[in-house]
């Protein structure tokens, strides 16, 4: 399925044109392994997390966790393609939280969690092909979104960074 191909590779096939607001293109990632850390930015991450929504590790191999100071309701981990597209985008002013439906989540996603009263979550990936994947959280009623990079056994950071530089 989704493998980090593209992440080990100089070069990719070229793309269809995607849209600043593709819900599936991951444009960047935020590396970190804990939620305080500072993060690596690799490329241009479209993300919208407001401060409000921390998901860790972001290159994860098997599990990872998401946190908020509030109240998580519902969690949607949706396939991605990562493509360096876009890396001139303000995603601060091109973004919002509005942008997706809770239905179209639904029914991109392969991990849901739903009903859930929490500030923070732990979601185990170690069955999930290696590859780019959108984090998304309902968090009091606001979805927020991240990128993640889970990687398989063979692959290391220095390969995302290479990519994505």
């Amino acid at each position: 399925m989704l493998r980090l191909w593209a992440a080990t590779r100089k070069t990719m096939p070229t793309p269809l044109i995607r849209r600043t607001t593709a819900l599936d293109l991951v444009t960047g990632i935020n590396a970190r392994e804990t939620p305080d850390q500072n993060p690596l930015t690799l490329g241009n991450p479209n993300i919208i997390t407001a401060n409000n929504l921390s998901v860790y590790p972001t290159v994860p191999r098997s599990i990872i966790n998401i946190a908020s100071n509030n109240t998580i309701s519902r969690v949607w981990i949706i396939p991605a393609i990562a493509n360096k597209m876009h890396q001139e985008v303000d995603f601060g002013n091109a973004l919002n939280h509005s942008l997706y439906t809770e239905s179209e989540l639904e029914t991109s996603s392969i991990i849901r969690l739903n009903n859930q009263s929490s500030n923070v979550l732990s979601v185990d990936l170690e069955n999930t092909p290696a590859g780019y994947y959108r984090v998304f959280a309902m968090i009091e009623g606001v979805i927020h979104w991240d990128n993640i990079c889970v990687l398989d056994d063979s692959e290391e950071i220095d390969d995302l960074i290479d990519f994505w530089n």
